[in-house]
């Protein structure tokens, strides 16, 4: 492995703080990922960043993913042997995914770019992170004990709006030592969302139903997490403590920084972009998780210059950028055929937050305290969301975007059979409309620069769909059902 991949001169391994500044001392990668959450309800962000240069990023094209992956994470300064970490990705991004590139690139047309992420063993783009994470959770729970600070087995505790809960499932089952429980808002999610999660093998999986919303299942993660007389019995009594599979855990974030840095090696190396060029990202964005993975392969050295944030009617974040106003106070919840956007409360948004204040975490912990308070908070004007973020923010309804993605199937099948999910044409047709209605230059996005989509299959139903074919099977007019059935597949 080429050493210019390796830490910085002076950093021998990383360690990491938290958004608000209640971790006293440091911890290193093993602990922040076998913690998730770091005490006092922050998240572990790294002290520090690494940077590649742009002719390192581009030879990672020759490589294979695995050893992509395994590069990005030793130049984090990762504290496990590179042997090791070389092995684990290569078992993280194997013969499971249904194809060898992982997450190959399509291109639309000469300026537009699908990275495909949906080829893991769930069909979710989950599987990216949630492949990687068990196989270094695992690896670091080995590591600790041999250090001889661990001596206790773990609960994994997921909140999901759908996808996450399986791939989670399926990448923790029968795992040594963790045993892994998820909550799913009861009807918030797809038919076979649910079906993949109850169905899931494996004598340490545990699915609970909610009834409520994703952020209900989310808050109360949360709230398990802050209980410390709860984690003191657990310990006590069954010799367990808790952790995270879900993006506040710092181990899932960074395999998503990985695709973002392999796609623009990928880009280059097809002859797509010229080394050293910016492109623009769009990303449907619910917890924030998966975008802010995106800046964070900026900050590294990526050449990104816009990241597109599309939401729908759940449209906090568009609001918040847009306004510099976090307010969920009087704001309704809309379930809307992208369950994996449904969501008020974006947790990563907090990381995003540090970063952009300079790592301010006395200001990270008061906007965090009022929102848990009041529902609301506001930042301060000169947040550089526009400038140093890069960020753009569009709220759409999912009505056209049906529309639009209906329109997109029917073109796709005319060139090629491909398929498309409710996330990605919906993510495209906001990149169009922010950089239609954006002031600020972004309307070049769509003319001058490439611009690589967030990409999704169609691996699963929509609600509709679904609600459709109950009314159908439903005793009456048959021939009422079956138009039912027809509506919920137009």
């Amino acid at each position: 492995m080429n050493d210019s991949f390796a830490p910085a001169a002076g950093v021998n391994e990383n360690f990491y703080s938290d958004t608000r500044g209640l971790v006293s001392d440091p911890v290193p990668f093993t602990k922040a990922v076998i913690d998730g959450l770091a005490h006092g309800g922050g998240l572990y962000v790294p002290a520090h960043v690494p940077t590649l240069s742009i002719d390192e990023i581009c030879s990672l094209a020759e490589m294979p993913y695995s050893k992509r992956a395994a590069t990005v994470y030793r130049a984090f300064g990762v504290d496990l042997p590179t042997e090791r970490i070389e092995a684990l990705m290569e078992s993280a991004y194997g013969d499971q995914f249904d194809d060898e590139r992982i997450c190959p690139i399509t291109s639309l047309d000469k300026n537009t770019h699908v990275l495909e992420l949906w080829h893991g063993p769930t069909s979710a783009f989950k599987d990216m992170a949630l492949q990687c994470l068990p196989r270094f959770f695992s690896a670091s729970a080995e590591a600790l004990r041999e250090r001889g600070e661990l001596d206790h087995d773990f609960l994994i505790l997921v909140a999901t709006s759908g996808d996450t809960g399986k791939a989670a499932l399926e990448g923790f089952k029968n795992a040594e030592h963790v045993r892994i429980g998820v909550l799913f808002p009861d009807g918030g999610v797809s038919d076979i969302q649910r079906k993949q999660m109850v169905t899931t093998t494996g004598d340490n999986v545990q699915v609970w139903g909610v009834r409520g919303n994703f952020d209900d299942c989310q808050t109360g993660v949360k709230n398990v997490f802050g209980d410390e007389a709860y984690a003191a019995q657990l310990l006590s009594e069954h010799n367990v403590t808790l952790s995270s599979a879900n993006s506040i855990n710092w181990g899932r974030l960074m395999p998503q920084i990985v695709y973002y840095i392999s796609s623009y090696a990928e880009l280059v190396a097809k002859g797509k972009v010229e080394a050293g060029k910016p492109i623009d990202v769009c990303v449907p964005t619910g917890n924030f998780g998966n975008i802010l993975a995106a800046w964070y392969a900026k900050r590294m050295g990526t050449p990104i210059e816009m990241l597109f944030c599309a939401s729908n009617e759940n449209r906090v974040l568009t609001d918040f950028i847009n306004t510099g106003t976090y307010d969920i106070s009087e704001r309704d919840f809309a379930l809307t055929p992208s369950p994996s956007m449904d969501i008020l409360v974006s947790s990563n948004l907090e990381r995003q937050l540090f970063e952009l204040s300079g790592r301010n975490a006395e200001a990270v912990r008061g906007w965090m305290s009022d929102l848990r308070e009041k529902k609301c908070f506001r930042v301060d004007a000169d947040l550089p969301f526009h400038h140093q973020g890069g960020l753009r923010c569009q709220r759409l309804s999912h009505r056209p975007a049906h529309r639009g993605r209906l329109q997109g199937r029917r073109a796709a099948a005319r060139r090629k059979p491909r398929a498309h999910c409710k996330h990605g044409p919906l993510g495209e047709v906001r990149r169009q409309r922010v950089s239609r209605a954006s002031r600020h230059g972004a309307r070049r996005a769509a003319s001058r620069r490439n611009c690589c989509a967030f990409g999704l299959p169609a691996q699963r139903a929509d609600r509709r769909r679904d609600r459709a074919a109950q009314r159908a099977r439903q005793p009456g007019n048959p021939r009422r059902g079956a138009r039912a059935l027809r509506r919920g597949y137009r």
